[in-house]
């Protein structure tokens, strides 16, 4: 029975996964088609940028709690914006911090945006923000690769899973600690890196079984 629940829990965060990532491509692209390619909104790694990029999404999001830039916890990805990786260890990372604008979807979804710096978004090509997403909201475990996951969104407005091309059994790989587990959640449609992580590979074996 164990098992059972657990088959249908990640099967549960693995379509949140897919849904959120449609969600949040959707309002890049609508935001771009207003303001012009990601990288000429001037995004910088402050408030100001935070404010600016939100704004600009807000309309294609169904936001039921906005909780700002660093203004208050109760929305932010984890524990009040406090989680852990893969290996159990706190992070120092803080989602409720004022390097990024938390919100909750209205399907309790919640999401942390982190830009990158000006120097960094220069072109269509550029990494420009990473969107942060807890699968479950506040509840438990708020771990990397286990309920919060990461996109990357370009300066063209496109959105990228983190980790594709990675293999979990990769030496250094960071799905060690969960950096990179999305795309493998999202296109292998399932979390065994949480239990043969070395047997896996991106072109390779896929699944545990």
């Amino acid at each position: 029975m164990p098992s059972l629940i657990t088959a249908k829990q990640e099967k549960a965060t693995i379509s949140t996964i897919k849904k959120n990532y449609s969600i949040l491509a959707n309002a890049l692209l609508m935001a771009q088609n207003d303001n012009g390619e990601l990288y000429t909104w001037g995004i910088t790694k402050d408030a100001d940028g935070l404010n600016l990029v939100t704004s600009n999404l807000k309309p294609y999001l169904k936001i039921i709690e906005d909780c700002g830039v660093g203004e208050k916890s109760d929305c932010a990805p984890g524990d009040n914006g406090k989680f852990k990786d893969l290996t159990g260890r706190k992070r120092t990372e803080d989602f409720s911090s004022s390097d990024y604008y938390s919100f909750r979807l209205n399907d309790g979804t919640a999401v942390a945006i982190q830009l990158k710096t000006k120097a960094e978004c220069i072109s269509s090509e550029s990494s420009c923000m990473n969107f942060y997403i807890d699968t479950n909201g506040k509840k438990y475990p708020n771990t990397l690769g286990k309920d919060i996951f990461y996109f990357d969104g370009y300066g063209n407005g496109k959105l990228r899973a983190a980790g594709i091309d990675h293999s979990p059994s990769e030496t250094g790989w960071a799905a060690q600690e969960g950096w990179f587990t999305t795309a493998w959640a999202m296109y292998k449609e399932n979390l065994d890196y949480l239990r043969c992580p070395d047997k896996l590979e991106w072109n390779g074996k896929s699944t545990c079984k």
